[in-house]
């Protein structure tokens, strides 16, 4: 594209740009720039450009990380030796904006602790508070901490002083905020593609996949695995009787259970209501059942809340023995775990013979 192309390219007479016209210049390419829903890449351009654009020297962008909290924090930084946020404000500029949810723009910085022995103290800075929320920004302390960007070592008044660096300074807020805020509302849409939102662990769409990349690896390779079936018993009588704050607190705790008593290379799904499957790579049947055992035993000791007793699983487990598709893995285990309930509850049973399985 030639430079008459460029809707944002300078014409050749034109003046040249005061300090003020080159930032909102570069706030308008960056801008262009942020048009995507990658959250790393929306920080590591703006961590990029926006000393570019106001003539700082260093800068720092905290935000919240995928899930949205407000406790795990990303940090980008371009040649600042702040420490990670929100363990101590860097200066005074940061921490006024911290106070007041609001811009700071300061002609003299001050100490701060990204940049040692007071360097460039006497140069200016700029703090903007971003709003990545649809509420009103929490109060400033370290548990609900404000996501920020804090840019400082600016040399020119004219960025710092009057009424349009003001307008500058808002409008530049208002592009991050709303830059970030729409790449963490995407990852966390995608994430919950992946990650069940009330027990934490993965979803059926990433067990489907990684089954099927397991058994091509078992068929290349005959790198046999197990599949295992849990099912919460008596799920809707805990629902009934104590309410489904209850029922999600006993999914939760399970599925927490399960996830700590396999192994790492193991895969915990919640599969369905009160369902979940795992995965266990390299595992034969007498290994998967002995493993399941383990943890139906830590489920049935372990404190829901509810009077001793009421909480157990009953499992099915299968191998890829004599299997030609994973649905047959999940028809034998399912039919074990039928074995399971149809016992009572509370224990593991193992694939029936392929014979009994799959008559011919």
């Amino acid at each position: 594209m030639s430079q008459h192309d460029d809707p944002l390219a300078p014409h050749a007479d034109a003046r040249p740009l005061t300090p003020l016209n080159r930032a909102i210049d570069g706030l308008r390419r960056l801008s262009l720039d942020l048009r995507t829903l990658d959250l790393d890449k929306v920080l590591r351009r703006i961590i990029r450009k926006t000393p570019a654009i106001f003539g700082s020297r260093r800068c720092a962008l905290y935000v919240p990380d995928h899930d949205g909290g407000r406790i795990g924090w990303r940090v980008r930084t371009t040649a600042c030796e702040a420490p990670a946020f929100p363990s101590r404000c860097a200066n005074d500029p940061m921490q006024r904006a911290l106070d007041t949810g609001r811009p700071v723009i300061a002609p003299e910085r001050g100490p701060c602790l990204g940049a040692p022995d007071g360097v460039e103290c006497g140069q200016g800075c700029i703090v903007v508070p971003l709003y990545l929320y649809h509420e009103e920004l929490p109060p400033a302390d370290v548990d609900t901490p404000i996501p920020l960007l804090c840019t400082c070592g600016i040399k020119d008044d004219d960025l710092l002083t009057g009424a349009d660096a003001e307008a500058n300074v808002a409008l530049f807020g208002d592009v991050l905020s709303v830059s970030i805020a729409n790449a963490v509302a995407h990852a966390k849409t995608e994430r919950l593609a992946y990650q069940d939102s009330l027990t934490s662990v993965k979803t059926r769409h990433v067990f489907e996949e990684l089954v099927r990349s397991e058994w091509t690896r078992f068929q290349r390779h005959e790198s046999r695995f197990c599949l295992a079936i849990v099912d919460v018993d008596h799920l809707k009588q805990i629902n009934d009787t104590h309410g489904h704050l209850a029922g999600d607190r006993v999914l939760k705790e399970v599925a927490r259970i399960l996830d700590i008593g396999t192994r790492e290379s193991d895969l915990v799904v919640r599969y369905g209501g009160d369902e979940f499957t795992i995965l266990l790579p390299e595992t034969d049947l007498d290994g998967a059942a002995c493993v399941m055992r383990r943890v139906t035993a830590a489920i049935g000791e372990a404190d829901f809340g509810l009077p001793p007793g009421d909480v157990h699983v009953s499992v099915g487990v299968a191998s890829t023995k004599d299997k030609g598709a994973p649905r047959e893995m999940l028809a034998a285990a399912d039919q074990a775990l039928y074995e399971s309930k149809r016992s009572g509850g509370g224990i593991v049973s193992v694939e029936p013979t392929p014979s009994a399985a799959f008559p011919s």
